[in-house]
């Protein structure tokens, strides 16, 4: 396992954590940090998948061909089998090694903005949906080829 520095906001830019730095107060417990969400499965879902949750509180996956299933509640941290529980991040950055279940390739582009996709459930895509009926839903921009700085916007009906 590829250990990875923490990462700040230093002069209001995201880094790594320089190397001789620490963060005051780490390794305390409780408070400061952003905490996962759990929610029971409607179907399998796999880590960087984005999720909605229905009416009952079931997550699903995320998709940009409705309104109903475009409000992203987040990217999940820990993936589930159907009826199982599952975590997910709501806000934040979120580091994540692999990202080919939510957009094809291993790695985010650095600096891209990354929409909901309407044609794959939850995945992302680099270009906005543009036909009527479907959703335009900002998730984030890529910090890094393996960081996503959250900005998740309700949706806008085409």
């Amino acid at each position: 396992m590829t250990i990875r520095a923490p990462l700040v906001i230093i002069n209001g830019r995201i880094q790594e954590l320089p190397i001789g730095d620490s963060i005051a107060g780490a390794g305390t417990g409780g408070g400061g940090g952003i905490e996962a969400q759990a929610a029971t499965t409607g179907e399998d879902v796999v880590v960087s998948e984005l999720l909605y949750l229905t009416g009952s509180g079931i997550a699903n996956r995320a998709q940009a061909d409705a309104i109903g299933t475009s409000y992203i509640v987040g990217v999940c941290t820990l993936g589930a089998t159907s009826g199982n529980t599952c975590e997910f991040l709501t806000e934040g950055v979120v580091s994540i090694s692999d990202w080919t279940e939510c957009i094809g390739s291993v790695s985010l582009s650095p600096g891209t903005l990354y929409f909901l996709d309407p044609s794959n459930p939850g995945q992302m895509v680099t270009v906005a949906p543009t036909t009527v009926t479907q959703t335009v839903v900002i998730v984030g921009r890529a910090v890094s080829a393996q960081v996503l700085d959250l900005t998740i916007t309700q949706p806008i009906l085409l």
